[in-house]
């Protein structure tokens, strides 16, 4: 069970596409295994990390998804929808898991590929959609900053250069 990223969605629906493979191909049994992706509210977030068994992780999601990883390498079809919440924003936790062990023994890594968009359509998670004007600002304040000295880098701090002694 491994959680791998999280979206803030506003009221209206935000959306998701994914897809997944084996970052290799490899001999088994079945043509397929399932990787489960469990979404999460952040309120339901807490209490899922604090678990210690990966069904009692799972029983705190409110959306589940199952891709097929073909044994082959190739990517999964694409699983597309939307995220909707109607009463106020939330930011969406996702994991993957394998409580039922499909993916254990001489399995490849996994390779995950997933698009979140805002409802207006940005990659902006709504958590920043209001702080990129402050990041702006601050950007620009850092690169005037730098244009203004010669030894400010654009994390504002000051680069000391050493001065070389002359040699006879």
């Amino acid at each position: 069970w491994y959680y791998f990223t999280k979206f803030g969605t506003d009221v209206d629906p935000g959306s998701f596409k994914m897809q997944a493979r084996f970052h290799s191909s490899f001999a088994s049994a079945k043509p397929y295994h399932n990787l489960h992706v469990y979404f999460f509210l952040d309120y339901q977030w807490n209490s899922a990390i604090q678990e210690h068994d990966c069904k009692k992780k799972a029983a705190h999601h409110i959306r589940h998804e199952v891709i097929e990883l073909n044994t082959n390498g190739d990517w999964s079809k694409v699983k597309k929808a939307w995220l909707r919440q109607v009463d106020k924003p939330f930011v969406w936790f996702l994991a993957v898991g394998d409580c039922e062990n499909e993916l254990q023994g001489n399995v490849p890594a996994v390779d995950v590929y997933v698009k979140l968009l805002g409802t207006d359509g940005t990659h902006f998670t709504y958590e920043e959609y209001y702080t990129l004007p402050l990041y702006t600002a601050c950007l620009l304040y850092t690169s005037d900053a730098a244009d203004d000295m010669q030894c400010v880098d654009l994390g504002g701090r000051r680069i000391i250069k050493k001065k070389k002694k002359k040699t006879k």
